[in-house]
């Protein structure tokens, strides 16, 4: 996901995002890269492939996937992508920022 999808009213003219509505709760990520904690009220920045290994994980992708799409995207092997999403997924799990499994 893109950042935060939100509606707004203006001028009596309502404009709604299509997309569906955010859980407010979770942790989300803006387009620039800085994750949101609602719970915590902390910000994350994070690189390019961090957002890409956030977001893919928000939208249920599994690891293989994910790995598969650093590789091809930023020119890693294997075991440095591998390396690369176990790390950071330990590091998003232990500040709370997301519950997966595997790695």
């Amino acid at each position: 996901m893109k950042g935060i999808p939100i509606g707004f009213s203006l001028a009596g003219h309502s404009t709604v995002s299509s997309e569906k509505a955010p859980d407010l709760h979770a942790p989300w990520i803006s387009r620039d890269g800085f994750l949101f904690h609602p719970a915590t009220g902390l910000t994350y920045q994070l690189n390019e492939s961090g957002s890409v290994i956030f977001e893919m994980l928000s939208a249920g992708a599994g690891f293989a996937e994910i790995i598969d799409l650093l590789v091809e995207r930023f020119d890693v092997d294997i075991s440095t992508a591998r390396q690369d999403v176990r790390d950071f997924v330990s590091s998003v799990r232990a500040l709370g920022l997301h519950s997966t499994t595997g790695a």
